[in-house]
């Protein structure tokens, strides 16, 4: 639990990318993300999620509910160019993760892949710091020491503020709808208890390198299951520590037991045993706001009479998420003239990222097709939301120019209105103009 790193797989996301969404790019609890075809940065590998499928439109709730790769990639993406990797670190670092560093800085880190390894104690603690509202503890085991020549010794790193309380509250919210849904076939509805139970599952498997082993090409090796209340965290590991041959390292998928959700379940049963009047729910913190947009907008567009249709709801959003990205108004894009309500841009490790805010629209069906130097792909998916009335681009471009040291040294473009790449080898002050 202490000494043992292993690659968390999904269990990161609630986390990581989506904390860090609510916390940074005012994502609401109805957010509409995409599902599609993507690489990682200056690769060729095209990503998928665990069915080999793309749904197109798909709602932050189902995204996280069904463990959904590409949106939550996409979504670390998008952070990553709000506020740099070296703030994701820092904030890494700050809930106890001791294996992270700058310099291996990668999206797979939203997947809880390659370089990012945790302990279950690590994890734990970070899923505790969630149901705690955004207070992170670091694990102990002894809470005081007093001895006889009156020096006192308690625990470091206690009550340290890491996220808003409004951001770990909706965070704790697509938790417990995890659990809650029965429409979902997540391992997790065997929490369901009489109480919240807050709660995500992750797997990762052994890629190729099992082969020589015997073992199927992404075959799953790890499974995990952290699941909590408003008293308990429990974190749970089940894998194999290497593959031997012919021993069967792997889960095959027709095996399926379920057993991080068994022993989370009698783990909550004695809990709620022994503190039968205790567990409870979360409460909802003072900077959880209301927001009132149009359906399937972002950044938010709240309708002031100006609109052509779309949808109108009411959701929930944090303060701080709010104050970075404050919801805009539907006159903006009176005319269909192309609206550009900021940009976002950062470089990490050599990468370039940025995101332009401006809406990604659809009619009747979304086309989610990858064409790039490598990748052919023509796909198309779901749309939930019809707001073609608000036109992002008139000619689907997105350019930017990029200066080093305020001397222009080149241009870069995109299909879509996120961009992540190497145009160059910088150093120095950068600069994005778009």
């Amino acid at each position: 639990a202490l000494q043992q790193y292993k690659q968390p797989g999904s269990s990161i996301k609630p986390v990581l990318e989506y904390a860090l969404a609510f916390e940074y790019l005012g994502f609401s609890l109805d957010e509409v993300l995409i599902d599609r075809p993507i690489t990682y940065p200056a690769e060729q590998r095209v990503l998928v999620n665990y069915n080999g499928k793309y749904e197109g439109d798909v709602t932050l709730k189902d995204a996280m509910a069904n463990s959904l790769n590409t949106p939550a990639i996409q979504t670390l993406e998008k952070v990553t160019a709000k506020i740099g990797s070296d703030a994701i670190v820092d904030y890494l670092k700050k809930i106890g993760f001791s294996q992270v560093k700058y310099g291996n800085y990668h999206l797979s880190y939203a997947i809880g892949g390659n370089d990012f390894t945790a302990s279950v104690a690590e994890m734990a603690a970070a899923h505790a710091m969630l149901v705690n509202l955004g207070v992170y503890n670091e694990p102990h085991t002894i809470r005081r020491i007093q001895t006889d020549d009156g020096n006192v010794y308690e625990p470091q790193n206690q009550n340290v503020r890491a996220l808003s309380s409004g951001s770990a509250y909706l965070v704790d919210q697509l938790m417990e709808n995890n659990v809650n849904q029965n429409k979902y076939y997540n391992h997790m509805q065997i929490l369901q208890s009489g109480y919240p139970v807050y709660a995500k599952t992750g797997t990762t498997d052994w890629g190729n390198d099992g082969i020589q082993y015997g073992i199927p090409s992404g075959a799953a090796k790890d499974k995990w299951m952290i699941a909590s209340t408003s008293q308990y965290t429990n974190a749970v590991w089940y894998g194999f520590d290497q593959a031997i041959d012919g021993e069967m390292t792997y889960f095959p998928t027709w095996r399926d037991l379920n057993t991080p959700g068994q022993i989370n379940r009698h783990m909550l049963d004695i809990e709620s045993y022994i503190s039968p009047d205790t567990i409870g729910g979360v409460s909802q913190p003072s900077d959880v706001q209301d927001v009132t947009y149009l359906y399937g907008t972002y950044p938010h567009v709240a309708n002031d009479g100006s609109s052509y249709g779309g949808k109108t709801i009411t959701s929930q959003v944090s303060s701080s998420g709010l104050n970075y990205t404050p919801t805009q108004y539907a006159s903006s894009y009176r005319n269909n003239n192309s609206y550009l309500a900021g940009l976002n841009a950062s470089i990490s490790n050599g990468i370039v990222y940025i995101n332009w805010l401006t809406q990604d629209t659809c009619s009747g069906s979304r086309n989610i097709s990858l064409k790039d130097n490598y990748n052919n792909i023509s796909k198309s998916g779901a749309c939930l939301a019809y707001n073609s009335f608000l036109q992002s681009s008139a000619n689907g471009k997105f350019y930017a120019d990029l200066y080093q040291d305020d001397v222009y040294i080149t241009s870069v473009t995109s299909k879509t209105n996120m961009y992540a790449g190497l145009p160059e080898y910088f150093k120095g002050k950068v600069k994005a103009c778009g």
